[in-house]
């Protein structure tokens, strides 16, 4: 399970991440990202009623939160980000997760160096 300082729970930090974070497109998420006050990740998820009944949403956000639990030294650090899970996650196995987490992240990173935060 993700710890709690990892968490992002509340919605007004959602609300400022959505109106002005950046995003990357995947096939199966969406991630936005944008810098905090702290130097620690947070980490936040949202899986739409779109996605199936509560037993689905909950298997999808616990597979997500196990997923960045795991690569969470991988995240640059002193950033918030929101996972916003899409409908073909549902089809997708662990390690595609995994390995389309790592692609975003390595997004994040390359755009971080080119010093373009979009």
């Amino acid at each position: 399970m993700l710890p709690k300082t990892y968490r992002l729970k509340e919605k007004k930090d959602f609300r400022r991440i959505y109106q002005k974070g950046n995003t990357i497109n995947t096939p199966y998420f969406v991630l936005y990202y944008r810098t905090n006050k702290n130097e620690e990740t947070r980490i936040g998820f949202s899986v739409s009623k779109k996605n199936g009944n509560a037993v689905v949403r909950n298997r999808l956000k616990r597979r997500f939160r196990e997923a960045c639990r795991v690569l969470l030294k991988g995240f640059p650090q002193g950033f918030d980000y929101i996972l916003i899970v899409r409908n073909s996650a549902k089809r997708a196995s662990y390690a595609q997760l995994l390995e389309k987490i790592l692609d975003a992240v390595g997004q994040v990173k390359l755009k971080l160096k080119a010093g373009d935060p979009k």
